[in-house]
């Protein structure tokens, strides 16, 4: 008798986790309407993947860390603390096309092999010089997937309607809160590093942008930007 009592006991303490755990995770109403608004965001930009099948769901975690992210299983996942960071959609559209440029190119899978094979080399190697050359082998392929997914993902959002403008004033605004020592900022800094480059190299894409494709919304705009023009002609010079 005394054990069916500890195994009921048991039983009963397990299901109040259970229940505190689902208490804990459910959105609040406001975070529903985030979630909903992400989750369309997202969702408008999937047919311009170039594998929209690769997208599997949208979610939004309560956190309240400045992040986002795309995982193995083709999930991308909004933090709170993101949808509160961004100033309007078009930057929620930033974010969302970059995530989902990763899925498009496999990126993810991608990185798991080379993490793999930057540990193999590393030990092959050994030592001081190992760890450098499995680092530098990993870094320089975490820098080409960032390129690509900010290239990839200005266009998702582009023709999904959204201003690409916000590409480089969102990525700006991300640099400016890193250098003030915003702390809930540093987790996404860390896999997404901001430097001037970054910023410069979202402006010469709208630009060779429309020249490739004149017919994109805003280009007027962009073409009539002088400091985009300028960011532009200093790029092809030094190219």
């Amino acid at each position: 008798m005394k054990r069916l009592a500890a195994y009921m006991a048991m039983i009963l303490s397990l299901f109040c986790v259970s229940v505190n755990s689902l208490a804990k995770d459910k959105l609040s109403a406001e975070e529903e309407r985030a979630r909903q608004q992400v989750e369309r965001i997202c969702l408008s930009m999937q047919q311009y993947m170039e594998r929209p099948d690769n997208l599997k769901s949208v979610k939004l975690d309560k956190s309240p860390e400045i992040n986002a992210y795309a995982d193995s299983d083709n999930n991308v996942t909004f933090l709170m603390g993101m949808v509160d960071f961004v100033r309007d959609e078009n930057e929620l559209a930033v974010v969302c096309g970059h995530e989902l440029a990763h899925l498009a190119a496999k990126h993810i899978s991608r990185s798991l092999f080379t993490r793999i094979v930057s540990s193999v080399a590393a030990d092959a190697i050994g030592g001081f010089a190992g760890d450098v050359a499995g680092t530098a082998l990993y870094s320089k392929q975490s820098r080409k997937h960032e390129r690509e997914a900010d290239r990839r993902g200005l266009l998702y959002m582009w023709q999904a309607g959204y201003d690409p403008r916000a590409a480089w004033k969102f990525w700006q605004s991300l640099e400016n809160q890193y250098e003030q020592g915003n702390a809930s900022i540093s987790k996404y800094f860390g896999t997404h590093p901001v430097t001037r480059e970054r910023v410069e190299n979202f402006k010469v894409l709208l630009v060779r942008n429309c020249y490739d494709s004149p017919a994109l919304s805003y280009c007027g705009e962009i073409l009539a930007d002088e400091e985009l023009l300028k960011a532009f002609n200093e790029y092809e010079e030094r190219d």
